[in-house]
């Protein structure tokens, strides 16, 4: 949603909610297929702690984690439920400089997965094969040169081109984060499609960003169960794991077991949804959300459990897999 300054103007409006920073443009995610609500928020609360983390040691990071909060919704006076109010990732929350550049991949398609022919881009529009231009504005220029390089490099490039450029083109330790973290929430809808390519210029390299993270932690797109007993991914990075190019299985393996003596230990990851589950229980929002909506937040303490045991499953597997990357 847009905030204006008044019925009568299109002028914006910078608003601060809830100690975020201000912003005109703000979402209001109703995540009414998410049977605990906050599979979404509680990823971006992970994302959030394991960049700190990597700033914190040193590492090349874009901070892109949406910050948000959970509300409860009236519309012209009638209650709408609990709505999770989240911050874009755009421009502005990314503070890309005027030279950056912003794209999202909204579907999966040969640029999304880096595979198959590679569409041109002569047709000049705010969309490209499963991409959308972000920033610059399309309003005022529509440039794909830098993804399109980007992606026909990481498909076509020969295996010396990918290992000798690969770090001047993705910023690796980002990279790193990314993989792991699309692996602990067992995001198969965010392997090529849902997530954002940014980079501050065209001579830097690119960050990758992730977006709607609410098939997630044991559940699929159509909330139905899912349990993978193998790492998700997509050809970047099958290319980054069969090369090995700057040592990337070593220091991927190494950061995994960094990251689960705090960030992503058992207790840390579940420490988010039992905090919300209080927030949101311990208020009555989700007595009013299930009058208002019935069938929404049927068993909230049922689908915790669920979450509790399916996260410990996950993280022995992955232990596993990445123990071997050593």
């Amino acid at each position: 949603m847009e905030l204006i300054q008044g019925a009568d103007t299109r002028e914006t409006k910078h608003v601060s909610w809830l100690d975020m920073p201000a912003n005109d443009n703000w979402i209001l995610d109703a995540t009414y297929v998410d049977r605990s609500n906050m599979r979404n928020r509680v990823s971006f609360d992970v994302w959030n702690k394991i960049q700190q983390s990597s700033a914190a040691n040193g590492f090349d990071v874009l901070h892109s984690s949406s910050l948000g909060h959970f509300v409860e919704v009236f519309l012209n006076n009638r209650y709408h439920g609990l709505f999770c109010l989240n911050e874009r990732l755009d421009d502005v929350s990314l503070q890309l400089p005027e030279t950056g550049f912003l794209y999202k991949s909204r579907e999966w398609s040969a640029a999304t997965l880096y595979e198959g022919v590679i569409p041109d881009t002569s047709k000049n529009l705010p969309e490209w094969s499963g991409w959308e231009l972000k920033f610059p504005k399309p309003d005022n220029e529509i440039i794909w040169k830098p993804l399109y390089d980007f992606v026909n490099f990481v498909s076509n490039s020969s295996s010396t081109e990918f290992n000798n450029n690969i770090d001047s083109q993705l910023t690796l330790d980002q990279a790193i984060d990314y993989f792991i973290f699309m692996n602990v929430i067992q995001g198969h809808d965010n392997s090529g499609k849902n997530l954002f390519m940014a980079k501050r210029s065209e001579y830097e390299p690119f960050y990758i960003c992730p977006w709607d993270l609410d098939a997630t932690w044991g559940r699929n797109w159509l909330a139905e169960p899912s349990l993978s007993q193998s790492l998700i991914s997509f050809k970047l990075f099958d290319r980054l794991m069969d090369l090995d190019p700057e040592h990337f299985n070593e220091r991927l393996s190494k950061r995994w077991f960094e990251l689960r003596k705090d960030v992503l230990s058992h207790e840390n990851l579940l420490s988010h949804f039992h905090n919300y589950e209080k927030q949101i229980s311990g208020s009555g929002a989700v007595g009013r959300e299930k009058h208002r909506w019935p069938g929404a937040l049927d068993d909230i303490q049922t689908e915790i459990e669920y979450i509790e045991n399916w996260t410990t499953q996950r993280l022995s597997i992955l232990d596993g897999i990445f123990g071997k990357m050593q």
